[in-house]
């Protein structure tokens, strides 16, 4: 061996003494693989608690979105506070709309007659609210009639409507505001309408009638042509058609009106044409 082989041999045997050995490659692999897991596991720990946050403030969120009460510091619903005593004036109670408060009698009403009438009411009287029908039936000479009341807001009117059996033409032949109008109590004015004895209509044509409405609690309706002789009117549910002759006097004819007891509640004159 040569000096300078056996220098380089004792320069290297120094350096290699002054390096550590490594260590186990087997237990650093193992290290590392467990140092991955941990991390892995860390993640999945995380995302899980992420999911579970939400899935409890999204349906939180949802109440106090549909409540609109939030406590700005939680994020949680609020109590809703307590409404304040109302300073409005409460509304004033709503009229009786039917003042008459009769009810329908006679046959079934047709819907298009009784349409066609409350129609040629209402183009006269736009005001009007309300109707109630009172009577639907045939006249002798087959036409139809209706009668209604028609109701505005401070007063009513028992109206007649005519039609002819076709229905080809049709219209008002009287409208009554409803009061009380027997002459045996003219002091008193208006009464209690729930008393008011009867209502009814001259009604010509080919032929002429007086319609006679009484009230419900109709017993019995006489007719006079002359104030002096009376004849008594068939009734049905106490309401009465009377066959006239034309040329007559009307302001003649008289009516009268006997409730269930047989006592008399009206004697004096039909109501003859006062549309308003």
């Amino acid at each position: 061996m040569s000096p300078l082989d056996r220098e380089l041999q004792r320069t290297l045997a120094q350096r290699a003494s002054s390096l550590t050995p490594p260590g186990d490659l087997l237990d650093g692999v193992e290290r590392e693989a467990r140092g991955i897991r941990r991390r892995r596991n860390s993640l999945v720990g995380t995302a899980a608690l992420s999911v579970l946050a939400i899935a409890i403030a999204v349906p939180l969120a949802m109440r106090n979105a549909e409540s609109g009460d939030r406590d700005p510091g939680t994020g949680f619903a609020t109590a809703p506070p307590s409404a304040a005593p109302s300073t409005q004036a409460p509304s004033p109670a709503t009229p009786q709309r039917s003042r008459l408060q009769w009810g329908f009698r006679g046959a079934d009403s047709v819907g298009e007659v009784a349409g066609r009438a409350n129609q040629a009411w209402t183009l006269d009287h736009p005001a009007t609210e309300s109707y109630h029908p009172l009577y639907s039936g045939t006249l002798p000479d087959r036409r139809r009639i209706e009668v209604f009341e028609a109701v505005e807001s401070t007063r009513s009117f028992a109206v007649f409507y005519v039609e002819d059996a076709d229905g080809s033409s049709g219209r008002i032949v009287q409208g009554l505001e409803v009061v009380d109008r027997n002459p045996q109590r003219p002091a008193q004015g208006k009464q209690s309408l729930t008393r008011l004895p009867q209502v009814s209509a001259y009604v010509d044509g080919p032929q002429d009638f007086v319609v006679i409405i009484g009230a419900p609690t109709t017993g019995q309706l006489e007719f006079s042509t002359d104030g002096r002789r009376y004849t008594t009117v068939a009734t049905a549910e106490g309401t009465g058609i009377v066959a006239v002759t034309k040329g007559e006097d009307r302001a003649a004819y008289r009516v009268r009106v006997f409730d269930g007891d047989g006592v008399a509640v009206y004697d004096g004159p039909i109501d003859l044409l006062s549309e308003d």
